[in-house]
């Protein structure tokens, strides 16, 4: 038999070995799944068999000779037949290895990854006993020396003058490479299995969870991967295989050493995400050695690798490095960058990968063993850089911006990630890595409740994580991870900041709503109380002034028009249970006003706070109302400015009715010192809302007065004195029948110091109104005692906003001599009694002249109502003695007299003046985008304006979201403000 013929017969002996083995892993994995009590007991008989026949000692003898072959076939100073010689024993090697490997390590990871068996230290314990083999220290120091030696074949057959001398062409050269990085892909598993089997110790693999103690195999094991240095071996075996200029892309053969390089990339990623979970519950020496065996350059360079093929497959562009910066690239991100879809698995493949990918940055970054106040590795400065990139890859890949929209997530996908993003959250300092996190917590928990299924959500945790880190208003950038205030601006705007807290609002709002519309829904439950604390948290964040205003607001309103679109849907909900007036609407009523009050009312104070800086901008605000935001959840409503004031407007409108329903109803009710403090702060803050109706750029007079209109202000104004009335002195409080809702002079005397406060808000509105001339002859007449001269606007014919029905002439003065003059006559009087001189001298006047009343208003008075006020009441002046005569003359008790029970009672019985005849006050508003109707539901999309709002057919002043809140707000009352006279189509 000559060298030929025995060279094929050893072929034929090799294939059909690899055949015989081939089928019986194939019987053992069949029998495994159908019987999986006895997978234990038949992997313990399948290694026992290969160890009897040899298998073991047979693996590591050839791992080990591959080493050995690839130094004498790289050794140039040795003849061509020696270096030829020492390439076909390595060729022989190649080819078998990673198949038998891979064979026979197929039944331990079935027993691994079957369902059947959840992980878990007793899975883990019967894995290590029955494939005691594999986890010897000799068997795996051959892997790593194999893993070290097909890296250097690899990048060998790269040189023209190598491949000459072994007397290959480029072909053969490149179907080498490749089967060598078969080997690593087989070496990649192993490796992962022994991790994993130590991870099961790790129930449930979730970030900073308590581990139990490794039992003495599994702390064998770890000895024993920590000893060979598998895990650093395969990195650098990825890392530094032939790059990218090495291969050309259009090569069948490179593509598929770059597809086999992924694989093995996929099994380090799983073995080092399982080595640092592991790392939180070793302790001592193992700890010790575990920590440094991760902290070898292969394995740090492979996790930056990692990440940065996260951002490749998201499409995101990587930070340039330093220069200082002496790492090593990994070759196949670029080369995926230009070729991915014949490199890539499948979808969910890639989301295990990807997910992991952020499991490892984690881990890498906040070890549980460090403390937080630990400063990071040097080598770890790049990684961390790539924090927010890879947040932000990763939450483009969800968006389906990433790899052609292939990529698929689900519930399950973000209930993990959600963990993850706990890890970071709890220990970055940057605020864009905050942001990118609350955009992948939006896209979660949209589709957990898309599904019903109450999956974990962090959007609580994002929130907090972005509070937390700007709670100090005077904040620098540079604590946030930003150079300058205006690169932070960037950062927040390219992770659309703006757009996700108010998406994240509406969501919440649409957990709370469909809970409540089915509260034997368990999952609808578990998510409504896991963002319970959303509309909090979100007004923190709109309110810090850490963060800039163009990162915080979103043109056309963002999250201020979803929060006044809830409080306007709250104040329909209690007017409606108001009139209902039976016990059990009390009831609820009770309950709404005491949600609204504690919760919902205080996330409305950044609100106003925000459209403040708005309509009246500094530096900062007029360049966001300049430019605008490049947020991604921008909208689309107007130019600007008008959009700005518009959004003002419906704020200080929807804040408007809101405050007078529970300032009134809390009024009439027995309430606790600290709930009616809280009344008395969300009514001072409705009285100065008012202010946000007129901007500071130019603005049509009427159209100022219209908005004012439509926030009904003498019923405000008329809620905040029935509530003065409970900050009378304590006799005068004690008088009040407690059916009145007068509580105990000692809990009542707790609030006596918001007293200047309230008052000077009362006063203030009072001023406001009074400065705008189409209004302040209105106001007049609210404030002037029944039958007391002429009424004011008899004179001429009134403007529009200046139409006035008999209801509304004094609706006011009872209330403030009743309700606020007790409280601060020194206040009051001046302003009592200035108000009914200007009113006389306006009807004497215009009865002689025939000039309209508001003329004389607008005349410079003689003294001004807050002449001699100064800034707090005890600098105010005295009162004027013709001002007590004239009020000691009237009908009842003067203002610096107690008021009497009977009137006391009467006052807070009595109904509030009716509402104004505003008709179509959208029509001031015409760039807002906002569902007209007020008990709107609907929170759907990333933003209001994102709704499909379709215009009224006839008016065009108000937009509905849907035919049903379009027939509701018809049948509540837009029939006859659109059939009203007058009224015609506005454009849109």
């Amino acid at each position: 038999m000559d060298a030929s013929q025995r060279c094929q017969r050893r072929v034929r002996m090799r294939v059909d070995a690899e055949t015989a083995v081939n089928e019986a892993c194939k019987r053992l994995v069949a029998e495994m799944e159908s019987t999986p009590e006895e997978a234990v007991h038949l992997l313990g008989m399948w290694t026992a068999a290969l160890s009897e026949a040899g298998a073991w000692g047979w693996l590591a003898g050839k791992a080990a000779l591959m080493g050995p072959a690839v130094t004498a076939a790289a050794d140039s100073s040795a003849s061509n037949e020696a270096r030829r010689y020492a390439n076909t024993q390595l060729s022989a090697v190649v080819d078998v290895l990673p198949i038998l490997l891979t064979q026979v390590l197929s039944p331990v990871l079935r027993l691994q990854t079957q369902a059947a068996t959840p992980p878990g230290p007793q899975r883990s314990q019967a894995l290590l006993q029955a494939s005691a083999p594999l986890w010897e220290s000799g068997f795996m120091d051959a892997i790593a020396s194999a893993l070290q030696a097909s890296t250097k074949c690899a990048r060998l057959l790269t040189e023209p003058a190598a491949q000459r001398a072994l007397g290959m062409d480029a072909s053969q050269a490149a179907n080498r490479r490749l089967r060598c990085a078969v080997v690593v892909e087989a070496c990649a598993k192993h490796i992962c299995i022994g991790y994993q089997a130590l991870s099961d110790f790790h129930m449930g693999n979730t970030y900073a969870q308590e581990l139990p103690s490794l039992t003495e195999a599994a702390a064998s094991l770890l000895q024993a991967l920590t000893g060979s240095g598998l895990l650093a071996a395969a990195a650098g075996a990825i890392m530094r295989g032939p790059g990218s200029n090495d291969l050309e892309v259009t090569d069948k053969n490179a593509v598929g050493y770059g597809a086999v390089m992924y694989s093995s990339a996929s099994s380090c990623a799983l073995a080092l995400h399982s080595a640092q979970a592991v790392l939180s519950c070793a302790d001592g020496a193992a700890a010790a050695a575990l920590a440094a065996a991760l902290s070898h350059p292969d394995i740090l360079a492979l996790e930056e690798a990692l990440v940065e093929q996260l951002c490749v497959h998201g499409g995101v562009e990587l930070p340039d490095r330093g220069a200082d910066d002496v790492g090593q690239a990994r070759w196949l991100p670029a080369l995926e960058a230009e070729c991915f879809r014949l490199l890539s698995t499948g979808p969910g493949q890639l989301e295990h990968l990807h997910s992991t990918t952020v499991s490892v940055l984690v881990y890498a970054l906040y070890p549980p063993m460090r403390t937080p106040s630990a400063p990071r590795p040097a080598a770890l400065a790049r990684l961390s850089a790539l924090e927010p990139r890879a947040l932000e890859a990763l939450s483009r890949l969800c968006r389906g911006q990433g790899l052609e929209g292939s990529y698929k997530q689900g519930p399950s996908f973000f209930h993990f990630t959600a963990w993850l993003l706990d890890g970071i959250l709890a220990n970055t300092h940057r605020a864009e890595s905050a942001a990118w996190c609350l955009d992948l917590a939006v896209q979660g928990t949209k589709a957990a409740l898309e599904s019903g299924q109450a999956t974990k959500v962090c959007m609580q945790s994002a929130l907090q994580a972005l509070r937390l880190l700007a709670k100090d208003e005077a904040c620098p950038p540079e604590r946030l991870g930003a150079p300058s205030r205006e690169e932070l601006a960037e950062q927040l705007s390219r992770a659309g900041l703006a757009a996700n807290l108010d998406h994240a609002l509406r969501l919440a709002f649409t957990a709370a709503d469909r809970a409540a519309v089915a509260p034997d829904n368990d999952e609808l439950g578990k998510l409504a109380l896991g963002t319970a604390a959303v509309p909090v948290l979100v007004s923190q964040v709109l309110g810090s002034l850490a963060l800039p205003l163009a990162a915080r607001y979103a043109p056309g309103g963002g999250v201020m028009v979803t929060f006044a679109k809830r409080a306007a849907m709250i104040t329909t909900r209690l007017r409606e249970l108001e009139e209902a007036g039976t016990a059990e609407a009390r009831a609820k009523e009770r309950e709404l006003l005491l949600a609204a009050i504690h919760q919902f009312v205080p996330s409305l104070y950044p609100c106003a706070r925000v459209a403040k800086e708005e309509v009246w901008p500094d530096a900062e605000g007029a360049a966001v109302a300049g430019s605008g935001s490049d947020s991604s959840g921008g909208n689309d409503c107007g130019d600007g400015g008008a959009s700005d004031a518009d959004v003002a407007a419906f704020v200080a409108r929807s804040l408007c009715h809101l405050a007078t329903q529970v300032a009134a109803r809390s009024a009439c009710r027995r309430v606790g010192p600290q709930t009616y403090r809280s009344v008395l702060y969300v009514t001072s803050m409705a009285l100065g809302s008012l202010a946000l109706c007129r901007p500071s750029q130019p603005t049509d007079p009427q159209t100022i007065a219209h908005r004012i209109l439509a926030c009904q202000p003498h019923r405000l104004l008329a809620a905040a004195c029935k509530l003065y009335v409970k900050l009378q002195p304590p006799s005068a409080a004690t008088a009040a029948p407690s059916g009145a809702g007068a509580g105990p002079a000692a809990e009542l005397d707790q609030l006596q110091d918001v007293r200047y406060e309230m008052v000077l808000a009362f006063v203030q509105a009072l001023e406001l109104l009074l400065e705008i001339p189409q209004l302040n002859a209105r106001v007049l007449s609210w404030l002037s005692p029944p039958g007391h001269g002429t009424e004011p606007a008899a004179a001429a014919s009134p403007a529009p906003a200046e139409r006035m029905d008999t209801a509304e002439r004094g609706c006011l003065e009872p209330l403030v001599r009743l309700g606020v003059a007790p409280v601060a006559p020194e206040f009051v009087l001046p302003l009592l009694s200035f108000y009914a001189g200007a009113c006389s001298r306006g009807a004497a006047s215009g009865a002689q002249s025939g000039a309209p009343a508001s003329d004389m208003v607008d005349a410079p008075p003689t003294q001004s109502p807050n002449e001699g006020l100064g800034g707090r009441p005890d600098e105010a002046g005295p009162v004027p003695e013709s001002a007590a005569a004239e009020q000691s003359g009237r009908e009842g008790p003067g203002p610096g007299q107690d008021a009497r029970a009977e009137d006391v009672a009467a006052l807070l019985a009595a109904p509030l003046p009716p509402p104004l005849d505003v008709t179509l006050a959208e029509a001031a508003l015409p760039g807002l985008r906002v569902c007209a109707y007020p008990g709107c539901l609907s929170y759907g999309g990333r933003s209001e304006a994102d709704l499909p709002l379709k215009a009224c057919g006839r008016c065009r002043c108000v937009r509905y979201c849907s035919p049903g809140c379009q027939a509701g707000h018809w049948r509540a009352g837009h029939k006859a403000d659109c059939r009203a006279p007058g009224t015609g189509p506005h454009p849109t």
